[in-house]
């Protein structure tokens, strides 16, 4: 695309006739990976100063760069924006043709939930015959190609690139409160915006639980014209304040969950059933899920109105929901032997760990494990509900290191020591993530299960004694016998 054609996306008109030749074949906020012909977007980030590495970026054959600096001497053309983010998620749009226009789009938020109701609701549509990709934590599934992911959501140039090489007729986007903040979906819009709940997670990020539920709402800000809001309303007072401002805003809203005023209702016989029902006007529908749970509910019911939505059946939507597979690293099940069961959950935050051990005790075990730590860089106000929680539930706590991202072993190993503290120093510490499972695998007798959370999916950032990337492969070398 050529320059002059692609700044006109930040209303910015370009008179200088030696640069109508200038073609942009690429376009990059780091420096590394900028290639010759790229338009070179420095960002101010947290951590590190994108307008330091310009000169490398001219250097690796920029031929163009924007920031927020006012000027800055360099040979090739510099423009200076008021927000270098928001011109990088414009930009990144433009350059790939604003590929949402070609797309259903369906994005996800919410502090818990977004990842396994966007699997649900990928499998609902593909099993009734509709093309779906899927931008997730877990993966990123293009035109039936599966590819890792390593963030929730990705910068917005990676967005716009998966977007525009889909040819898929839906695409779901799983959508973090970073990602809204930071503006790299700022210039994706929406046919349908689903929140799944709202709880105390990620204050180490935003200075206080109104911005991060500010920072969700954004999402239903990028409504298209016809777009529609489909809310949970299991945590009451962010739902209702997230309906009341959508409906400001003139857009449509549909409201699940079990309250008699929403516009579907489920109810289910008791919480250790796997049977559920819901009622839409004068329909009721029964259905089965393959696992328990209160929170597989609200994430099955936000999958069955947008499927609806989106023109699938009931019956369709029935069947496919009855047939859910595992989504790796959420509440993933693993036999063990004596007649024993280990469970692998992202949970990170209070109500998440709640809800997964809740869940476990439904399944009446002999004795319940729970191994589990802290985010070296995560919110450290939840930690110690997080640990009340597993202490409420669990017979065993073992705390151990997740990932240390930047703080000593030695800092962490004094947090977990003083976290202790608080229950009575009833949890054993071990540092080694693997070693820590080594050792409540160990006391494993029949009926006892083994709840490891906090990393699902994810592999290990740091290098620990057993020769595993991440718990899953830990949990199956110890199966095997190869260590004893």
């Amino acid at each position: 695309m050529k320059l002059p054609l692609l700044l006109q996306e930040l209303n910015m008109i370009v008179n200088e006739p030696s640069l109508n030749d200038i073609e942009v074949t690429g376009l990059h906020f780091h420096s590394k990976k900028v290639e010759p012909g790229f338009l070179f977007v420095a960002i101010s980030g947290f951590e590190q100063d994108g307008h330091d590495y310009i000169a490398e970026a001219c250097e690796r054959g920029a031929v163009a760069v924007l920031g927020e600096a006012k000027s800055i001497q360099i040979d090739i053309p510099y423009y200076s924006v008021p927000d270098s983010r928001r011109a990088l998620s414009r930009l990144s749009a433009a350059f790939y043709q604003f590929p949402t226009n070609k797309h259903k789009v369906i994005g996800i938020t919410g502090t818990n939930g977004k990842t396994t109701t966007s699997y649900m609701l990928k499998h609902i549509l593909t099993e009734a015959g509709r093309t779906c990709s899927l931008i997730s934590s877990v993966s990123h599934e293009i035109n039936g190609e599966t590819r890792p992911s390593h963030v929730t959501t990705p910068d917005a140039i990676t967005i716009q690139k998966l977007l525009a090489e889909s040819e898929d007729e839906y695409v779901i986007l799983e959508v973090s409160s970073h990602g809204l903040d930071q503006g790299r979906v700022s210039d994706v819009f929406f046919d349908y915006a689903l929140f799944t709940n709202l709880s105390h997670d990620h204050l180490n990020y935003h200075p206080t639980i109104e911005h991060y539920f500010a920072s969700k709402v954004k999402l239903f800000d990028q409504l298209k014209p016809n777009g529609e809001a489909i809310v949970a309303t299991f945590t009451e007072i962010w739902s209702e304040r997230l309906v009341a401002y959508v409906k400001k805003q003139h857009k449509k809203v549909t409201t699940v969950g079990p309250q008699h005023h929403n516009d579907i209702v489920s109810s289910y016989e008791n919480e250790f059933s796997t049977l559920f029902e819901l009622s839409k006007f004068d329909m009721e529908i029964s259905f089965e899920l393959p696992v328990i749970g209160v929170h597989q509910n609200r994430n099955a019911l936000l999958a069955y109105a947008t499927a609806e939505k989106c023109g699938v059946t009931p019956k369709e939507i029935k069947k496919a929901l009855s047939q859910f597979p595992e989504v790796p690293g959420r509440f993933q099940q693993m036999k063990l032997p004596k007649d024993s069961t280990a469970v692998i959950d992202y949970a990170h935050s209070p109500e998440s760990i709640d809800a997964c051990l809740k869940t476990i005790k439904m399944y009446k075990p002999n004795r319940l494990f729970h191994v589990f730590g802290f985010r070296g860089d995560s919110d450290v106000t939840k930690r110690e509900a997080m640990l009340e929680h597993s202490f409420q539930h669990s017979d065993q706590i073992f705390l151990t290191f997740d990932d240390l991202n930047g703080v000593s072993e030695e800092e962490m190993y004094q947090t977990l020591l003083k976290l202790n503290e608080s229950i009575d120093n009833q949890a054993i510490i071990i540092n080694d993530r693997t070693e820590a499972i080594k050792h409540a695998y160990s006391e494993m007798e029949k009926g006892d299960w083994l709840v490891i959370t906090g990393k699902g999916h994810e592999k290990y950032k740091q290098v620990f004694n057993l020769p595993s990337k991440n718990d899953q492969e830990t949990l199956q070398y110890l199966k095997e016998g190869q260590c004893k």
